[in-house]
């Protein structure tokens, strides 16, 4: 199993609470060398049979991990739940041999074939002879990446807001960009051409879970949503606390205002989106607000 850089999540004393509910998590350690058939619930093929070439292969590859090898045969689903509404991060390690080539898209069902909610394509463009670059096929962007080597793709969707950010090698690379389906169904790892070699460990699907008291909007509300600089907060009762988020759970921003109707300066932020919870008493809510 390789390094795994698990996400921290933040809990705290009063009543608000930022979980992540662990969905999945998969490092192939368990698993008999072969094609991967039934040994795990969430991995199945395009065409629905399992236990063929048309599996992702266990133990191919560098060390016990799966491999989506070359030659446009194998068509592997990770499947992620027909997802309708919720904040999702899905991570996992690849290696890309120099030379080598890859694909991945994803799908609006668990079901192949109905939509497919983005493309991202491995090119063998040599870098100096250390890193080739990705292509998101949706707008075209390119990233670069480190051949022969481990390295992190790390996505967070929004099925409320319908965006999608993706982190690769730890540089963000799409930033809440508005994602193409409605629902989050599966990833699907294609054999592309001759040249695909795509090493695939440590994955982890988790989901975020804010457990909130119920506000109405005559007891809280922000303005203006999005926000360019000063964010207000209207209430009827004196704020007790104020803490802003980014999407992954790192605290931005702790305030204690103790007073009504108070104001946050949010002119600094980067552009993008945040979790602001406010608590009352012993109650709190938790909005989403763009920058």
């Amino acid at each position: 199993m390789k390094n795994f850089y698990l996400l921290t999540l933040i809990v705290f004393s009063f009543s608000f609470t930022l979980n992540a509910q662990i969905i999945f998590s998969d490092d192939f350690e368990s698993y008999t060398p072969g094609p991967m058939g039934d040994q795990a619930p969430w991995w199945t093929t395009w065409s629905g049979v399992t236990g063929t070439e048309e599996d992702i292969l266990v133990g191919g590859g560098v060390n016990q991990s799966g491999n989506i090898g070359p030659g446009g045969i194998q068509d592997a689903l990770l499947l992620l739940g027909n997802q309708e509404y919720g904040l999702f991060h899905l991570r996992f390690n690849i290696y890309i041999p120099t030379g080598a080539t890859g694909y991945w898209n994803i799908q609006q069902e668990e079901t192949p074939g109905v939509q497919w909610n983005g493309q991202w394509y491995v090119d063998a463009t040599d870098l100096g002879g250390t890193a080739g670059n990705i292509t998101y096929d949706l707008t075209g962007a390119t990233i670069p990446y480190p051949n022969d080597q481990w390295f992190e793709i790390f996505y967070t969707i929004d099925l409320d807001f319908i965006e999608i950010s993706m982190w690769v090698d730890g540089s963000l690379f799409l930033d809440a960009e508005p994602y193409a389906g409605t629902w989050l169904g599966a990833l699907n790892f294609f054999s592309i051409d001759g040249n695909n070699d795509l090493i695939i460990d440590d994955i982890q699907y988790f989901e975020n879970i804010f457990a909130v008291d119920d506000f109405s909007p005559q007891v809280f509300s922000v303005y203006p949503n999005p926000v360019s600089d000063i964010l207000n907060i209207s209430s009827k009762a004196a704020v007790d606390y104020i803490t802003v988020y980014d999407i992954l759970g790192n605290i931005i921003l702790q305030a204690q205002p103790d007073v009504i109707s108070p104001s946050i300066n949010m002119g600094a932020f980067a552009s993008g989106a945040y979790l602001v919870n406010v608590t009352i008493g012993n109650v709190s809510k938790t909005v989403k607000i763009i920058k």
